[in-house]
């Protein structure tokens, strides 16, 4: 009873750590790369990239909205962006909502962390692989901002410990098809975990071929991924693809996706991607402790010291995927993948230290472990929490860090503006695109109907063309789509002075 009560203390000491690491001053960097447009997507739910962007969407393909255009959206699955629209109703538009799932989901990862590895190999490996994962830089990094793969990380962890407990509990089979069904539906990058279970039922779960609640599980998959599918199938007939994502594993390169393009490598290379990863993204003594925990559990499964199944789940699941990171390549996003199985092999390491070492040998070693999760911690905040390193060194921070460009300020500032000089929208900024102009009508009907006696905007808000295009989006273009706001670039404005005058502003009231 004592020895679980410390378990628990322990994991609650952890989950702690975790969502303070994730959530300390998680407003304070800027909306600075692909997270600007999935937020901007997500408040509305609404599949349209931004003006300045040449990539098309449905949203510009058709005049007239097809039923099945918002079941997905045409880059990826949907459901991060619907996950991120709930927030934003509930919390609002603000750097806050748009992070908060991400920190929550980062959160629940290291719990389930901690369940996986009781499971798998016991308590401590749970606690040691869910610590590891609550302060790892890499796991901090992609929870604190808006990227799809900060849900791929939960997804993977979930869809492994519901296989796991469906070993002994076939009615697990239900939740862990839910899981892979999430976790495709949150990024095509999950597809790699397939395989990886095939594998383990075809090898080491082959009764769960007679089990119905196996085939209820795939009844389930089937059903909740049946939205995506009908989706790309339309896609495909009334554009002759899917998605870009999908048309990108399939090799075609359609001119819908022009903006979008890219090769599928076909490398035989699969350490390069992730040693840049590891090298980029951790300290040095987090993967030499996953490498440890690797060998020991090839080792452990060879002489059947533990169960073949456990160590065959997180080895197949690095190998799956790296080679999916080898064939992805892209940015440090796409290695998150690796985060789980790292974790839980430097979780059975600390387990198989501590069983080998008894007396001042045990306490050495638990002094060891807790150097090495400091050290990680430390070039954690180094990293993703502080404006300026206390040491700027690449051993003690890694090589990416957030943008703190000023550009926080300059949203400040453009709400305060909105704020000081409130007013109705006093035109549809979208008059050429039919799909974009009856969302901004019913927009501005929302706004007149939630403002009466509110006059028209009499300010025009011109920004410098030299600003950083994700910045603006989310800056500028957000309230130009969602608030109807009076907004021009630099450029725009002057050649609109040129070739219509004045006349075309103060027309709508604007002085």
């Amino acid at each position: 009873r004592h020895h679980a009560a410390a378990v628990w203390m322990l994991l609650g000491i952890i989950l702690a750590s975790a969502l303070a690491l994730r959530l300390y001053d998680l407003a304070g960097q800027d909306m600075a790369g692909d997270d600007v447009l999935y937020s901007f997507r997500a408040i509305g739910y609404l599949d349209y990239v931004a003006s300045a962007n040449l990539q098309s969407t449905p949203v510009t393909w058709f005049s007239e909205p097809q039923w099945w255009q918002r079941l997905s959206f045409h880059d990826h699955p949907p459901l991060v962006f619907l996950i991120q629209w709930l927030f934003f109703k509930i919390g609002g538009v603000n750097l806050w909502s748009a992070r908060l799932p991400f920190a929550l989901a980062g959160t629940l990862s290291v719990l389930f962390t901690f369940l996986l590895g009781r499971r798998m190999f016991g308590p401590a490996a749970g606690l040691a692989a869910a610590g590891a994962l609550a302060v790892s830089n890499y796991a901090v990094w992609i929870s604190r901002i808006g990227l799809l793969d900060g849900f791929l990380v939960l997804w993977i962890i979930l869809a492994m410990y519901f296989f796991v407990r469906a070993g002994t509990a076939p009615v697990h089979y239900v939740w862990w098809s839910a899981a892979v069904a999430a976790g495709v539906l949150c990024k095509y990058t999950f597809l790699f975990m397939l395989p990886v279970f095939m594998l383990l039922l075809l090898c080491w779960r082959r009764a769960a071929f007679r089990a119905r609640q196996f085939y209820l599980g795939m009844a389930v998959l089937l059903a909740l991924l049946s939205p995506l599918a009908v989706y790309n199938a339309m896609m495909w007939q009334a554009r002759g693809h899917p998605d870009a994502a999908l048309s990108t594993l399939i090799g075609q390169h359609p001119e819908d996706f022009r903006g979008l393009a890219r090769d599928v490598k076909r490398s035989f290379d699969i350490f390069s991607g992730t040693k840049r990863v590891i090298a980029d993204n951790f300290s040095i003594g987090f993967p030499l402790m996953a490498a440890f925990g690797l060998i020991l559990l090839l080792s452990g499964a060879q002489r059947q010291s533990i169960p073949r199944g456990h160590a065959a789940a997180v080895l197949l699941g690095l190998f799956f995927a790296m080679i999916m990171l080898t064939l992805v390549g892209g940015g440090d996003h796409f290695g998150v993948i690796l985060l789980p199985f790292l974790v839980l092999a430097a979780g059975f390491a600390a387990l198989w230290l501590w069983r080998r070492f008894e007396g001042g040998g045990r306490a050495a070693c638990v002094a060891a472990l807790a150097l090495l999760a400091a050290w990680e911690l430390f070039f954690s905040v180094q990293s993703q929490l502080v404006a300026r390193p206390m040491v700027d060194h690449r051993l003690l921070r890694s090589a990416g860090a957030p943008s703190r460009g000023g550009y926080n300020e300059l949203e400040a500032y453009v709400q305060k503006f909105y704020q000081t000089f409130a007013g109705l929208p006093a035109a549809n900024l979208y008059p050429e695109a039919p799909q974009l102009k009856r969302y901004q009508d019913a927009v501005i009907r929302r706004l007149a109907a939630e403002r009466p006696g509110l006059m028209p905007h009499q300010h025009l808000l011109v920004r410098d063309d030299r600003l950083a295009w994700f910045q603006s989006v989310w800056i500028f273009e957000r309230r130009s789509l969602y608030e109807a706001a009076p907004i021009h670039s630099l450029s725009q404005f002057l050649e609109t002075l040129q070739a219509r005058g004045v006349g075309f502003y103060t027309r709508f009231g604007l002085k």
